[in-house]
């Protein structure tokens, strides 16, 4: 039952579409976004992020991931606004694991 919904699902984003991938690639990815906005509460989201901030802390304190400072980041940040981003490889301010 399910996968006849999508077939349909599928057969009616090519006639809405027709030959334009591009497109229908960005129809899929709205609706999808859209489901997904739709299951997560505020509540799910803060205790993924909990469980995340946890997991990294774990991570800085034994050693297997180090962070970057705040006056790393806020540097950064100063250079990209003054300069445009910046060269070379950018950090995002969070934990690197090694």
């Amino acid at each position: 039952m399910v996968a006849k919904k999508i077939r349909n699902a599928i057969e009616i984003l090519e006639r809405l579409t027709g030959d334009d991938p591009e497109l229908r690639e960005m129809i899929a990815e709205e609706t999808m976004n859209a489901q997904v906005a739709s299951l997560e509460s505020d509540e799910d989201v803060a205790t993924a992020w909990n469980l995340e901030i946890a997991q990294r802390v774990k991570e800085i304190r034994s050693g297997r991931a180090s962070g970057t400072s705040a006056d790393e980041v806020f540097a950064e940040l100063r250079r990209e606004k003054l300069f445009g981003k910046a060269d070379g490889p950018r950090s995002s301010g969070l934990a690197e694991v090694e």
